[in-house]
């Protein structure tokens, strides 16, 4: 799969395959900040500690958890910076950002943390339309246009 193709396409395969795996592993941290610490549950005033109380497994085995929340509503460059140099992957990764609209720099963290943990599920397929994804906004418009 995804490894058959780092290793044949990477410039160095192997970096990538290290590469990829240290990032989904950060990414899979950053996940869990956000799903430990629900947005809806951070909160200013007293009742926080109530609202986080069920996080507490999570964040007792992963205490950075409040420091990544910043990162997951950041660009998702600031975490691969810090871990991918492999071009291949690099541009990889920028393709699979155009679920955002915009490469790695420019997309939310917390928006590609879904679609890149998910991507290599078992049956999951990464589907584009011809005509990239500005061919989706025309059918709408075309749709709406024809049925109103």
């Amino acid at each position: 799969g995804f490894y058959k193709t780092l290793r044949e396409h990477a410039t160095d395969g192997e970096l990538a395959i290290k590469q990829w795996e240290e990032l989904r592993a950060r990414l899979k941290t950053l996940g869990g900040s956000t799903m430990a610490v629900s947005l809806l549950n951070l909160r200013q005033d007293a009742g926080f500690l109530a609202s986080t109380a069920g996080s507490l497994p999570f964040v007792a085995t992963h205490p950075d958890v409040f420091a990544d929340l910043p990162l997951t509503f950041d660009s998702l460059h600031k975490t691969v910076d810090q871990i991918v140099t492999e071009p291949f992957l690099r541009n990889f990764i920028d393709l699979m950002c155009i679920f955002c609209g915009f490469p790695a720099k420019g997309a939310m963290t917390a928006h590609l943390l879904y679609v890149l943990e998910r991507f290599f599920e078992p049956e999951c397929a990464y589907s584009v339309p011809l005509g990239g994804t500005e061919n989706i906004a025309k059918a709408l418009q075309r749709g709406g246009e024809k049925y109103g």
